[in-house]
């Protein structure tokens, strides 16, 4: 039986329900409410390069991944 909890990209349904009811990500993402810099740095930034950003040992796992919602690698002991 399929999986209907996630959309074509992997975002799980009850997350793009909520994306898609929020104003400031749909009627308000405008520049005249977001500055040009604010825009491009949402676009150019995933939720992976943000746990990047900050958590930088996460890049083993997350090597790879489209998308970070997903499942990531499975970390190898030496």
């Amino acid at each position: 039986m399929p999986d209907d909890s996630s959309d074509q990209d992997g975002v799980p349904s009850a997350c793009g329900r909520r994306l898609n009811s929020d104003r400031f990500f749909t009627e308000y993402y405008t520049p005249e409410v977001y500055s040009k810099a604010r825009l491009r740095w949402i676009d150019e930034n995933t939720m992976g390069t943000v746990l990047l950003r900050h958590h930088p040992d996460l890049r083993t796992a997350l090597a790879g991944v489209k998308n970070a919602f997903q499942p990531w690698n499975i970390a190898r002991r030496e």
